[in-house]
């Protein structure tokens, strides 16, 4: 359709929005033919440039003014009633489906949906160490309507200020410079954060706006009735069409997105739209039946084909291919429903749309039902939260220890070196933890060991930044985490300033693998073999804390689930080949022989079973989420950290210790 009744139907564009929903609709079902189905999102930023800069400059040069009420109410008609319902329908479901945790870590990415925030809030849970995994959020697509929100917000702020006169060429040319400015800074902005942080430069509006001016611009190219010669515009129009395939069918998750590589899909939709001055072959395609229809629902089918993924794969882990037809073709049957009786009627009802302040209304009543909803699913997860069991949950899934609360556990950004020392801070012994995240989790029990036995402990742990001597790729920016080395060099230097005796380390065993963001066992065991280099020579002993089972679900959100539907917790357990990590145990081994006194600690006999590991350990919920232990579980586990560290001071200390069962790895083995 339209996006407004005095311009015509262009089917290139209904085309455009037919392949761009396609592309998402296969992607996110999870079929491995478009792996960059992604790039959809941004044909359709692409075509909203291109949309509205057409609605204000037309009207502008017709009236010589704008109407941002009425722009505004027209905006709302379209876009908010579908999303409206579509997220209270959302809402339901997940209260009805989910969890009481669950609920409650969603409330807050309903709200800022609610209220078109999304994209900030999921660019800071996705930056965020210890914020909440946002991978099968079912309001996770909303992030793209708050941009396009935020756009159509600014957007015509900018066109207001613009001046307007007689001559067209020069309206145009002023147009020109305006959207060209935009898209200059905006894309080189998208591309200096990029290099800070990943999903910021994905999620920020400001960053995304160089893909609506590059629309607006091809409007521009419209306006200036340059026409191309027949053949030349049937070309750039397969380039464009073969631009966008391209970034479907060869991008995927690994690339380094948006970035330069958002040109591609972003100038091909370009193409196309200026292609559309001349009949072409595109335009022809776009008029079939079935495209058109595709094309004229792409909207309210955006809103509903996420959650009817989402909500079954959150529940069950995983969609056979029949099950993910199901879902789409759900998704097709809801969004074919929402444009044919919310979308449409409401957009065209003549009564809104000759009062925009009752389209204002229309909005602001939405979005008031929309925050009652909210606040009152709040409500109703926080009374099924107040039960014991789901307490335990909660208190494993929220508490954090002390290094964590102040300060002293470094997040991302940050590469300095704080004076973190606990226990007996005045001891001339000192004990050094050195890691990521799998090493602050000992923390706790590290800490009641110092003062017990009269030890300084400094605790140095950065989130996701290992003490082997390599470069990991950093998921939350990503790029290569070179904050992470600038991090190890500082620690290393600290440790051979201070002599330890003795310094803990313990990593993550997500950081070694096979996937080109992880490191390869054998990088791991040479960077691993500097770092054990550089500790020996300070004279300091060296315990090396074998990582914890690593599950594929959050512990907590299973065992919640379990106790809400009265599941029992066993069902939470996996099997030992599963979860518990041998690549970086045999290379953290391999790494240790020739370094003198280097010590293993191994609990997975404590973690696991014979063949499983479980969610439950000593009565306790074990994890805080699939791969951090919960500091209940720490603290249950102090006697045997005692056990492990006792051996390695003068055994007048601990004259009634009980023997130890370390690993002791050193040149005569």
């Amino acid at each position: 359709m339209s996006d407004h009744p005095s311009h015509p139907i262009r089917a290139d564009i209904q085309g455009l929005r037919a392949l761009a929903i396609a592309m998402v609709l296969l992607f996110h079902a999870g079929f491995p033919v478009l792996e960059g189905g992604y790039v959809g999102v941004d044909v359709f930023f692409v075509i909203s440039g291109y949309l509205i800069t057409r609605m204000l400059v037309t009207e502008k040069e017709k009236y010589g003014r704008l109407d941002l009420l009425a722009f505004y109410a027209r905006r709302i008609r379209r876009l908010l009633p579908a999303a409206s319902v579509t997220l209270a329908g959302t809402a339901l479901t997940v209260y009805a489906l989910f969890s009481p945790l669950e609920q409650s870590q969603l409330i807050r990415s309903l709200f800022s949906s609610v209220v078109y925030l999304s994209n900030m809030w999921f660019a800071f849970q996705a930056t965020d160490y210890l914020g909440e995994a946002v991978d099968l959020n079912p309001y996770l697509h909303t992030w793209s309507l708050s941009v396009e929100e935020q756009f159509y917000l600014v957007w015509p702020l900018l066109i207001v200020l613009l001046p307007f006169h007689s001559s067209a060429r020069d309206n145009i040319f002023r147009l020109i410079v305006l959207v060209g400015s935009v898209c200059g800074l905006s894309l080189l902005g998208e591309l200096i954060m990029g290099e800070i942080s990943q999903p910021w430069a994905f999620f920020a509006a400001p960053f995304r706006a160089w893909e609506f001016a590059t629309g607006s611009l091809a409007f521009c190219f419209d306006r200036q009735n340059k026409f191309l010669s027949p053949s030349i515009n049937k070309l750039g129009v397969s380039i464009g069409v073969s631009a966008i395939l391209l970034a479907g069918f060869f991008f995927d998750k690994s690339t380094p997105f948006p970035g330069l590589y958002a040109l591609l899909p972003t100038l091909g939709t370009f193409l196309v739209l200026i292609g559309g001055q001349q009949q072409n072959w595109f335009m022809e395609v776009s008029k079939f039946p079935g495209i058109r229809w595709l094309g004229d629902i792409s909207y309210s089918l955006y809103l509903w084909h996420w959650p009817l993924i989402a909500i079954p794969l959150s529940l069950t882990g995983y969609l056979s291919a029949f099950e993910r037809v199901t879902c789409i073709t759900l998704a097709l049957i809801l969004g074919s429903l929402s444009y044919q009786f919310i979308e449409n009627p409401i957009r065209f009802n003549s009564h809104l749309a000759r009062s925009p302040l009752k389209g204002l209304a229309v909005g602001v009543g939405l979005t008031i039902l929309g925050i009652s909803l909210t606040f009152t699913l709040r409500a109703l997860a926080k009374v099924e939260l107040q039960s014991p069991a789901q307490q335990n949950i909660l208190a494993a899934n929220t508490l954090h220890s002390k290094i964590s609360l102040d300060g002293c556990h470094l997040d991302f950004m940050k590469v300095d070196i704080p004076d973190c020392s606990y226990g007996v801070t005045n001891s001339t012994q000192t004990l050094f933890l050195f890691g990521d995240s799998h090493a602050a989790q000992w923390f706790p029990t590290l800490e009641n060991f110092s003062l017990q036995h009269g030890f300084r402990l400094v605790s140095l742990t950065k989130s996701a930044c290992p003490s082997a001597h390599v470069t990991p790729y950093n998921q939350a920016f990503g790029r290569p985490y070179s904050e992470c080395g600038a991090w190890q060099t500082l620690v290393l230097q600290r440790i051979t300033q201070e002599r330890p005796i003795l310094v803990i380390l313990g990593n993550s065993s997500a950081h070694i693998g096979s996937r080109s963001n992880q490191v390869s066992p054998l990088e791991w065991i040479n960077g691993m073999r500097d770092t054990l280099n550089i500790i020996q020579r300070t004279g300091a002993q060296i315990a090396i804390i074998r990582d914890n089972p690593r599950f594929p679900y959050d512990i907590s959100i299973c065992l919640s689930r379990a106790e809400w539907t009265g599941t029992p917790a066993s069902s939470c357990d996996a099997s030992i080949a599963k979860v518990l990590d041998e690549s970086m145990f045999h290379a953290d081994l391999e790494a240790a022989k020739n370094v003198p006194q280097v010590h293993i600690v191994d609990f997975s006999g404590i973690l696991c079973g014979d063949m499983t590991c479980t969610a439950m350990i000593n009565g306790h919920i074990g994890y805080k989420d699939s791969h951090h232990l919960a500091l209940q579980t720490v603290q249950d586990l102090e006697s045997a950290m005692e056990r492990e560290l006792i051996h390695l001071f003068p055994q007048q200390k601990f004259a009634s210790s009980p023997p130890t069962s370390s690993m002791v790895v050193s040149e005569t083995e």
